[in-house]
């Protein structure tokens, strides 16, 4: 998003915020164009790097914490979406709405890079302790307990057929 204006100003060949809000006649009509697509192109990518966030996140709090910790840990990692409303509106008003975006965007990018090199199941981490992993995975041995079943090797498919569903669409 922030790099929409750069575009902007580059393609009309305008340097400045100045000197797009002095334009007039059929510049302006040549920005807003440009303006609109660059936007437009900004939220489909962010539209394909956020839509797995939450499903990923739901994945692997169940794959760290028993069912009776899981509500608690779900909500440590909304709590982002309560924090931004408070922190980004400081940001943009200290350094402009484009820098708002290039910073929590760039903390994103690092959190990736971390969680990359970082992540891995209970039972194949390092950082997980015998105790831990006993304690991660005690909803296994309760009496009663509904056996695990073995994930079967379903059929995989390109990114691009699942558009042909409706739930894809929807």
């Amino acid at each position: 998003h922030a790099f929409c204006g750069i575009v902007t100003e580059h393609f009309v060949g305008l340097h400045s915020a100045a000197e797009l809000m002095g334009a007039t006649g059929d510049v302006v009509v040549t920005i807003a164009t440009i303006s609109m697509y660059c936007f437009l192109a900004a939220r489909c990518v962010l539209a394909l790097g956020e839509a797995g966030n939450f499903p990923a996140a739901i994945k692997v709090t169940a794959e760290y914490f028993p069912k009776k910790d899981r509500a608690y840990a779900t909500s440590i990692f909304n709590i982002g979406a309560l924090v931004a409303p408070l922190t980004i509106p400081l940001l943009a008003k200290a350094w402009g709405w484009e820098m708002a975006f290039i910073v929590i965007g760039g903390l994103g990018f690092i959190w990736m890079g971390f969680w990359v090199f970082m992540y891995s199941k209970p039972s194949e981490s390092k950082h997980v302790n015998k105790a831990e992993l006993e304690y991660i995975e005690q909803d296994k041995h309760e009496e009663g307990a509904a056996p695990v079943v073995e994930e079967k090797d379903e059929k995989k498919m390109k990114f691009w057929q699942c558009f042909s569903y409706k739930q894809t669409w929807a």
